[in-house]
């Protein structure tokens, strides 16, 4: 059996974009498929889903390839497509390989890969780690630019991406291109949050909780829904 297997990640301000992914793996997986003649049985895809915080057999689609009948052949256009964590992608290499199933690249920066061949095998264990390595050095340096920025007085040029609590400073100098203002303020509003955030933590409620209660008083994450993750780093400025 030969099953395409293709993905996006959550962006719901870009349905253009998503719809455009999904044709251009298919069509990459394909053309791989034709030249080296493999039939297509079936395509199978996992949209919006995020490949760092979700594993391929845990998503709806990707548990598909777990069942696999022996010498199956699973195409996929690019590695990040369906792994960005080395342990996900190394452990269901090694499931395949005890199951007989060959892991096709169609169009990996150009070169196509076979996991069956020793070298395939091995730029495949190769560039699991570079894939999940890049979006965490990505987001290092982005933190530490960021952090740069607040601890000169200057904020992200984007509001929306403000730190929750803070505000543009409207006295602040203007930035050329952008047209914000560089400065930050605090957000009297959402300092008083914060403040009932650091109240409930002390209290010992856990994040999950905190989030809950805020939901149920009716307040918003500046519209959206609070994640765990979101106050646990409103608490980690707090302490900073």
């Amino acid at each position: 059996m030969n099953i395409i297997y293709c993905r996006y990640s959550p962006r719901p301000e870009h349905a253009t974009e998503r719809a455009c992914s999904l044709q251009v793996q298919i069509e990459a997986c394909e053309k791989y498929c034709h030249a080296n003649g493999m039939s297509i049985d079936r395509v199978i895809e996992d949209p919006e889903v995020s490949a760092r915080k979700t594993a391929l057999f845990d998503r709806p689609g990707g548990a598909d390839l777990m069942m696999l009948p022996a010498h199956s052949n699973v195409i996929a256009m690019k590695l990040d497509r369906v792994f960005r964590e080395t342990i996900d992608g190394l452990t269901t290499l090694r499931f395949w390989k005890e199951h007989n199933t060959r892991f096709h690249l169609a169009n990996e920066g150009g070169c196509t890969i076979d996991t069956s061949t020793a070298t395939g095998e091995l730029m495949a264990t190769f560039l699991l780690g570079v894939t999940s390595w890049e979006p965490r050095a990505i987001a290092e340096r982005t933190s530490i630019a960021m952090n740069h920025r607040m601890s000169n007085g200057k904020a992200h040029l984007n509001p929306s991406h403000f730190p929750y609590g803070m505000m543009e400073d409207p006295e602040s100098r203007t930035h050329d291109k952008s047209g914000h203002h560089e400065g930050m303020i605090k957000c009297p509003e959402e300092q008083k949050v914060i403040g009932r955030i650091v109240w409930m933590h002390n209290c010992g409620m856990g994040l999950g909780e905190i989030g809950r209660t805020l939901t149920d008083e009716g307040i918003t994450n500046r519209g959206n829904r609070w994640y765990p993750q979101t106050i646990k780093r409103i608490l980690e400025r707090t302490e900073a």
